[in-house]
């Protein structure tokens, strides 16, 4: 009761049209935007800036992603030496056309694609379907499909926060976001005295994470200083410190306006409460007048009874 206006039989297909409405306007946003922008603090590529950026909706992932200030980056990966190829072929005498040809060739035979984030999407469409049927149930007086509509709802939301997000990281796995590093770990092979720090903060409708990794390109220290490098870091002015690279970056994750959508529909429902049948009761809600009609006609009763 309190503020909630009373049930009238005029404004429940108002309700319907609202929710609706909302869920189109839902499903047709932007569902999660991630953000990365990052840069090289130190080192042979600094100071080349990487910028990401994802938008994933009811039907599409678009991104766009730039490097900017990029000449001392492609500098360093054309002239550095990679210590995973070297030394496999100085071992194997293997050439590197050989070499890049088993690779792809492994990389087609492991990739198998998934579509989780596809799957969580259906979900989501036929979570909102669900919530419109109930409301249609709800319209030709069945109140009692209100309970599975708001579970629905509680259902649509843990999708949307959390299936939706993982579904997507789990697709980046499946194609390959996790075979690049297989057997070819930086802190293992290209990097010695390798470092990474994460910091991980909730932000409004999402959160952010502020991350920093480096260590001492073995790949830019001449060959014979290569042992001493991977033994012990170098100090400032010894030889290999100018091999330090230092990337720093910021990750958001925020939900775009299908959630601020969705949390629309308990407000409209609440404004617009479901009317029982030949009752101005919301579903779900007794006035006092109704609770003391009901006691007054048990007394009644009674005292037939007792007569």
């Amino acid at each position: 009761m309190g503020l909630r206006p009373k049930p009238q039989s005029r404004m429940q297909l108002l309700r319907l049209l609202a929710t609706c409405f909302v869920i189109n306007m839902a499903l047709s946003s932007a569902w999660i935007v991630i953000q990365f922008d990052g840069a090289f603090e130190q080192g042979p590529p600094s100071p080349s800036e990487l910028h990401v950026s994802f938008v994933i909706d009811s039907e599409n992932t678009t991104g766009d992603i730039s490097l900017q200030r990029a000449t001392n980056f492609i500098v360093w990966t054309r002239e550095r030496d990679d210590v995973n190829s070297t030394a496999y072929q100085e071992n194997n005498g293997v050439s590197d056309e050989q070499s890049a040809g088993e690779k792809a060739e492994q990389r087609n035979e492991d990739h198998t694609p998934h579509e989780y984030l596809n799957i969580a999407r259906d979900a989501v469409v036929w979570q909102t379907a669900i919530i419109v049927i109930c409301e249609f149930f709800l319209l030709a007086g069945l109140p009692k499909m209100a309970l599975p509509r708001n579970i629905t709802l509680a259902t649509l939301l843990i999708t949307i926060i959390i299936a939706v997000p993982l579904s997507y990281i789990a697709d980046l796995e499946a194609e390959g976001g996790g075979y690049s590093f297989q057997g070819n770990q930086p802190e293992q092979n290209q990097f010695a005295h390798y470092f990474q720090s994460a910091d991980a903060s909730i932000v409004p409708l999402g959160f952010e994470v502020e991350m920093e990794t480096g260590g001492y390109d073995l790949g830019w220290v001449d060959p014979e200083h290569r042992q001493n490098v991977s033994q012990t870091p170098p100090e400032i002015g010894e030889e290999g410190y100018d091999s330090l690279i230092v990337f720093k970056g910021s990750l958001l994750v925020a939900f775009g306006q299908v959630l601020q959508w969705i949390l629309v529909l308990p407000l409209i429902w609440y404004m617009l409460p479901t009317m029982q049948p030949n009752s101005d009761t919301p579903v779900g809600e007794k006035t006092l007048d109704s609770t003391a009609k009901e006691k007054d006609e048990d007394k009644s009763h009674l005292e037939f009874c007792t007569d």
